[in-house]
Formats: C-alpha cells, sequence, structure tokens
C-alpha cells in the first residue's frame, strides 16, 4: 500500500501521528519580520557605516487582547507599542509608539488587557499608580490614557497586575508589601488586600503572578520557589489563602495556565519546568532539560504545545502532555532577551528577533494549528488518489481492450509464436459478445409435461 493510501486510512489521531504533524507544523512556520519603530532603529545601525552597536532594549512585557485584535507591549526604554491586527499578517497592521508611557525613567514591567472590554487594558510600573488605557481604533490608531489607580503610598511598587478571564477582577501585587482586588465593574473600585507576609515568610517575594481560568483562584510564584494558592470570592473580591507547596529549588520566574485548563505550568530560575494537575495540585512532569533559568513560557489554545525561552539562548518547544521535545531554535547569534507568546486561537506566536526586534511566526492563514494542518494534508491526499482513480477510469473508457491488446502482443498463452493480430482479436471478441446477446434475448420452448393419465391443456 502507497503511503498516500495508509494515511487517508488512518482516520484517527493516535500519538505518533500527532506528534509528527505538530514537528511539521513548527518546521512550516515562516518569520515574519515585525517593523516597528525598535525595527527601523536596527536596520538603519545594520546599514550604516559610522554608527556604533545599537544598545539593548529587550521587550519587558507583552499581551495579545484575547480576541486577537490587538497586541500591546513595553519595553525597557519605557516605550509602550500597540498593534491593531488587520489578518494575519503585520505588513497590513497599524500601530500606536509612545515614547515614555508610564513617565520618565518608568518602564512598563507588566500589562494585562480587559477580556470584557475590546480596546482597554492595564499597565503597571513598579511604581504606586496603575494606568488604564483605551485604544481607539480609527484609521489612525491612538492610546490614550482612560484613568489611573493611585494607591495611598508612594512607597508602594506595583509590578504584577492580571485581568480575570471573565473581566470582574482586576489583580495587582507588589513584590513584597500588599495584594489588591479591583472590582473593574464598579470603575476599577478596590475591594479587597492581602499582606504578602501572610502567605509565606516575611523576606520572600512576588516573582510572578496567574489567574486560573474560572477566574476564581489565582496562583502565585515567590523568589523561594514556593506556589501559592488563593481563592477570591465571587461576591465581594475577598482574597483566601488556600495552600503553598514548594514547587522548585529557587525563584518562579514564570506562572503560564493551559488553556484547556488540565494543568498550571510553572517555570523556575532553576533551569525546570513543572506541570501541576488543576485538579489535586501534584505535580505531573517535571522537564529539566534546560541549561539555563527560565525567563519566557507560554502555552498554545489547544493546550498541546509549551514554548520555552531560557538564558542559555534557546527556544525549545514541548509536548505538554510527556514531556517530548519537538524541536530546538538556537537564538544565541540574535544577541536578544527572549519572550515568546503564542496568538489567542492559533498555535503560531511571536518571538524575540535579532537585536531585541519581534518576530511572527505563522502559516498559511487556512492552517492555524496542527489539526488543521493533518485535515489539510489528509484532503489533499485523498483527492490526489481520486484524481488518480478518475484518471485511470478515463484512459480505461478510451481504450476498452487496452489490457488484451497487450497480452495478446506479448502472447498471452506463454509462446511468441503464438502472438495474434489485434483485429482478429477483436472481431472474436464482438462474434461472442454476439453470441451472448442472441442467448439472452431468443425465446425457448417450455417443455411438455403431461400428467399421468390426463391429456395436457397446452399443446404447443
Amino acid at each position: 500500500m502507497s503511503n498516500a493510501q495508509s494515511f487517508v486510512d488512518q482516520r484517527t489521531i493516535d500519538s505518533p501521528m500527532a506528534n509528527a504533524m505538530t514537528t511539521k507544523f513548527l518546521q512550516e512556520l515562516k518569520a515574519e519580520k515585525i517593523q516597528d519603530e525598535r525595527y527601523t532603529r536596527a536596520i538603519t545601525r545594520t546599514h550604516s557605516r559610522f554608527t556604533s552597536s545599537i544598545t539593548p532594549n529587550e521587550v519587558l512585557a507583552l499581551q495579545f487582547h484575547p480576541s486577537g485584535a490587538y497586541l500591546a507591549y513595553g519595553r525597557m526604554d519605557g516605550s509602550l507599542t500597540v498593534w491593531v491586527l488587520q489578518g494575519h499578517s503585520f505588513n497590513k497592521a497599524k500601530n500606536c509608539y509612545i515614547p515614555d508611557a508610564n513617565g520618565n525613567d518608568k518602564v512598563i514591567n507588566d500589562l494585562s488587557f480587559n477580556p470584557s472590554e475590546l480596546n482597554e487594558f492595564a499597565t503597571v510600573s513598579n511604581s504606586n499608580e496603575i494606568f488604564i488605557w483605551n485604544i481607539q481604533n480609527d484609521s489612525s490608531p491612538t492610546v490614550n490614557k482612560l484613568r489611573t489607580l493611585s494607591l495611598p503610598s508612594s512607597k508602594v511598587k506595583v509590578n504584577r497586575c492580571a485581568y480575570d478571564p471573565r473581566g470582574i477582577w482586576f489583580f495587582a501585587a507588589t513584590k513584597s508589601d500588599c495584594l489588591y482586588i479591583y472590582n473593574v465593574k464598579e470603575e476599577h473600585s478596590m475591594v479587597a488586600s492581602l499582606p504578602v507576609h501572610s502567605i509565606s515568610d516575611e523576606n520572600d517575594t512576588i516573582y510572578s503572578i496567574s489567574w486560573d481560568n474560572s477566574g476564581k483562584f489565582i496562583f502565585i510564584g515567590f523568589r523561594s520557589g514556593k506556589l501559592a494558592l488563593l481563592e477570591v470570592s465571587d461576591d465581594t473580591g475577598e482574597m483566601t489563602f488556600k495552600l503553598i507547596v514548594q514547587a522548585h529549588r529557587s525563584a518562579i520566574s514564570v506562572i503560564k495556565m493551559d488553556p484547556v485548563g488540565r494543568f498550571v505550568i510553572t517555570g523556575s530560575t532553576d533551569g525546570s519546568c513543572a506541570l501541576w494537575d488543576t485538579s489535586t495540585l501534584t505535580c505531573s512532569l517535571i522537564i529539566d532539560d534546560m541549561e539555563g533559568a527560565v525567563i519566557s513560557m507560554d502555552v498554545d489554545h489547544l493546550g498541546k504545545i509549551l514554548a520555552v525561552c531560557s538564558t542559555d539562548d534557546l527556544v525549545r518547544f514541548y509536548n505538554i502532555n510527556d514531556g517530548t521535545l519537538w524541536k530546538t531554535e538556537n537564538m544565541q547569534k540574535f544577541n536578544s532577551e527572549l519572550v515568546v507568546r503564542f496568538y489567542p486561537r492559533k498555535s503560531w506566536f511571536i518571538l524575540s528577533g535579532e537585536n531585541d526586534t519581534l518576530e511572527s511566526y505563522c502559516g498559511p492563514v487556512s492552517i492555524t494549528d496542527p489539526l488543521l494542518l493533518w485535515k489539510s494534508d489528509y484532503a489533499n491526499k485523498l483527492s490526489s488518489l481520486n484524481t488518480r482513480g478518475n484518471n485511470k477510469s478515463h484512459r480505461n473508457l478510451e481504450h476498452p481492450h487496452s489490457d488484451i491488446s497487450s497480452r495478446s502482443k506479448s502472447g498471452g498463452n506463454g509462446s511468441s509464436n503464438s502472438k495474434r493480430p489485434y483485429k482478429q482479436e477483436r472481431e472474436k471478441m464482438r462474434e461472442r459478445e454476439r453470441d451472448r446477446s442472441r442467448d439472452r434475448f431468443s425465446v425457448q420452448k417450455p417443455q411438455q409435461r403431461n400428467l399421468p393419465g390426463k391429456p395436457s391443456r397446452f399443446n404447443i
């Protein structure tokens, strides 16, 4: 059986098939340069003979709107860039660039989109102010500050923030002081706070945060490697401490929720990732083949691909189910601080490029994840088989006796001396066909049967 036929016969995706298709999908993605302000400067420096090397300007925070309509990120220089995405290519997208978005000497440490509002997001800058922004998507998009949330003391430094998946609560965290909950539906009014030292040791600090998919629980990663779980009341927003576990040997730098809801994944500066079963909060899998600290991590919308960036300048793509390494990209020559983020509802992703630029890795519009690649290949190979079958049938209709001709020319009885001309063979076939037709339509006399002692009623 041919490869195409065996592929068509396999109508279900088993583990080997899924691994093969995911690997193929990742290998076929093409990189597109995101031509923002940083890209323009990098290209100018590269092509100039007289300028010095470009200074680093890594991306510190990067997020998509859950709908995929917007992409926003902040850099080390304090700038904010917001893209209004149209289609799958950045060539058709429009952007708004704001230098010193949060004020002089302030960088955007974290940002989060409001899932219940299409054009609203928040930023924090290690200060006591939280900025809520509004995107005006006109012919030329603009970004304006909608409101400012100020904490009572200037000593409070908020450096992490996240809207819950339902857009009801907004969570903000300092490194070692307090955690805050705001009611989004009531103009971001503060409704609850919780001291950090009530969760972990007094000298411990917060490195990472994440909501679960239901919007009822918050995961917090600490410098000590501990992972804490808080429950948020649906009615009041009050935070209740549930449990804490020693998840890693050193700081938890990244926390990501599996979009399917099976796992919460933690990445650490100890060079490992741990997958925690959300039903029991027990560790299901540890990935520890990295030579450097985990600095960025994300999971695709199918909950299948885990992308991990580490300080050894490698980007690795794993099977989230068993830890199989599908692909590795060496980014050492790019001279960038790595960041990776998957598109919403796609397995395409944004990844750091050369000199802290960004690149979009995408494929054809109709193939946005490995499952659609499998469906496309299946349909193409099935169509190929049907086309070959139709061509063969067409040839047989045009030359119905080609096989007989071939046999007669090559000696059908095995003797080279018994070759018959094609014309004679064709006449004999026609004669046999006429004989069969006569036999089929001729009327035969029924046999005469007489019962003993009685004359027949019919005399034919």
